[in-house]
C-alpha cells in the first residue's frame, strides 16, 4: 500500500475570534487537494486547533489514499431520474 502522509499548517494573526475553525477547513482542504493531485483522496487523521487572543492556528494531518486502502470512497452518481 502506497500512503503519502500530509500536514497542512496555517496560522493567522490578528484575526478574529473563531478563525482556528475556518483555518482547520482551509488546511483540509489544501491537504485533499494535494492528494487529489495525485489521484488520491484525503483522509483526516488529526487535527489540532490553537486560538489566543492575537493568533489562531490550525494543523491538519492525514494520509492520501488510493482505491486499494477501505478508507478510500469510490464516488458514486446519483443521476437517475424516470420521466
Amino acid at each position: 500500500m502506497n500512503k503519502v502522509e500530509i500536514a497542512a499548517v496555517v496560522a493567522a494573526f490578528g484575526m478574529l475570534s473563531g478563525c482556528a475553525t475556518y483555518l482547520e477547513e482551509g488546511a483540509t482542504k489544501n491537504a485533499a487537494a494535494q492528494c487529489e493531485a495525485m489521484g488520491k483522496q484525503f483522509v483526516k487523521t488529526d487535527s489540532k486547533k490553537n486560538e489566543a487572543i492575537v493568533v489562531a492556528s490550525a494543523t491538519v494531518t492525514g494520509e492520501c489514499v488510493g482505491p486499494e486502502d477501505p478508507r478510500y470512497v469510490a464516488e458514486t452518481s446519483n443521476n437517475t431520474s424516470s420521466d
